[in-house]
């Protein structure tokens, strides 16, 4: 009976830790993910505000070359 309950003991011992082992590696692979887009994120909004630096820039030059104020030269050139 003593050596039932060992080898019972043993097995659901092994249960346990291959369904801790499968949980964790879940969790690893959502973290990955998640941690994937958000640097997927964060690298588009730094090209997005790249993007409209360079836009102010061009728009304050532009400005500054044609004597305007700077809002009416954004309109002229980006629109209203």
């Amino acid at each position: 009976m003593k050596r039932y309950l060992t080898i019972a003991s043993f097995f659901l011992f092994v249960i346990c830790l291959f369904v801790g082992c499968t949980n964790r590696a879940q969790k690893e692979r959502q973290y990955t993910i998640k941690a994937q887009s958000t640097g997927e994120l964060i690298v588009n909004q730094a090209y997005a505000c790249v993007s409209q630096s360079k836009a102010y820039q061009a728009v304050w030059e532009y400005a500054k070359v044609t004597e305007m104020d700077f809002d009416s030269a954004a309109a002229q050139m980006l629109g209203p």
